[in-house]
């Protein structure tokens, strides 16, 4: 929310939206779009389930070379 580029309404939708209990509600309802993948951690974004591919698969997330 801090990148220049982010509109005013997601900006204002976040303020909103973040504070006390309040937050757990708009983090677990929002969304990422992959897109071209600037804003994408493959290896550290949430994909499925509860945890993220690089604790499931560690022993991949160690050797390889695009960790980040």
């Amino acid at each position: 929310m801090r990148n220049p580029s982010t509109s005013t309404c997601w900006k204002q939708v976040h303020e909103v939206c973040s504070n006390g209990h309040q937050q757990e509600w708009f983090w677990k309802y929002l969304k990422q779009k992959v897109g071209e993948g600037g804003n994408t951690l493959f290896w550290k974004d949430l994909w499925l389930g509860h945890e993220v591919l690089g604790h499931k698969f560690n022993r991949l997330f160690v050797v390889s070379t695009q960790s980040d």
